[in-house]
């Protein structure tokens, strides 16, 4: 255990004045913001309650905080990070020989719509070199009808495809992925920063191995499958501390775990 080092009487008074200026300083920002918030025009709101079992209308005034201060909310958020990958139980994202055949025998239409549920979030997708190259032989040719719960985010939002070979990286007839050659963790640093929806990682286990190892992958999302395969390729290679947010278990026994990063 780390224990704080031992000072003089002095040193410690000076270093609680500092503390309490920078609470002081801490508090009168806050006071400014929540004037600001004041500042904004009034709406009225209907809340729906029980009373004595029947269901009333409540009417009440709120801030109108659905354009000002939730757009003041989003330039001060940093955009998260989620990684989405499909793994077996004993913690393999393929086979020893990059199979993945335990995907494909029980994939099912629940999966793809909780997938698609899961991408209305995200405005961008974060491929390594050969998750890039799997999902590019199949994706841009598939319309809505085909499939109807992921072709409306996969193919018309933009991609970045991490590869040190790969000078461009075509998607069908559309032109929204480029290719990140250099510098891959100040690019994701970058992006973090600019607004927008969070930012998806789909497969691609090498791409979230070098992310996590510089702390920037946020959420996990994990599609465990009732299997084991013995061997292959691992998701994580290191440690990684992990919270537990959610838990869901679809019909063909596929349990999904969202984490986040601590």
């Amino acid at each position: 255990m780390n224990y704080p080092p031992i000072v003089s009487r002095d040193e410690w008074l000076v270093a609680r004045q500092e503390l309490l200026t920078r609470e002081k300083e801490a508090t009168r920002a806050l006071d400014k913001l929540n004037t600001e918030r004041r500042r904004l025009p009034m709406v009225k709101v209907e809340k729906e309650y029980l009373f004595e079992g029947t269901a009333r209308v409540h009417t009440q005034p709120e801030w109108a905080l659905e354009d000002e201060w939730t757009k003041l909310q989003k330039e001060i958020r940093m955009r998260k990070i989620i990684a989405v990958e499909f793994v077996t139980l004993d913690g393999f994202v393929s086979g020893p020989g990059l199979e993945m055949d335990w995907v494909e025998k029980i994939y099912t239409n629940e999966i793809a719509q909780a997938l698609g549920e899961g991408q209305q979030s995200v405005d961008a997708f974060l491929l390594g070199r050969v998750t890039y190259h799997g999902m590019v032989g199949y994706w841009p040719e598939k319309t809505k009808e085909e499939e109807p719960f992921l072709a409306d985010h996969i193919n018309p939002k933009p991609k970045l495809v991490f590869s040190k070979t790969l000078e461009s990286a075509p998607w069908g007839t559309y032109n929204n992925a480029r290719v990140v050659k250099e510098h891959a963790l100040e690019e994701v640093q970058k992006l973090k920063k600019q607004s927008g929806k969070d930012m998806m990682i789909i497969g691609s286990a090498s791409l979230i191995q070098s992310f996590a190892k510089a702390g920037l992958v946020d959420e996990y999302v994990l599609y465990v499958h009732p299997v084991f395969v013995g061997s292959g390729a691992p998701l994580f290679k290191e440690k990684v501390n992990l919270k537990l947010l959610e838990t869901k278990t679809f019909g063909n026994s596929v349990v999904r775990l969202t984490y986040q990063n601590i």
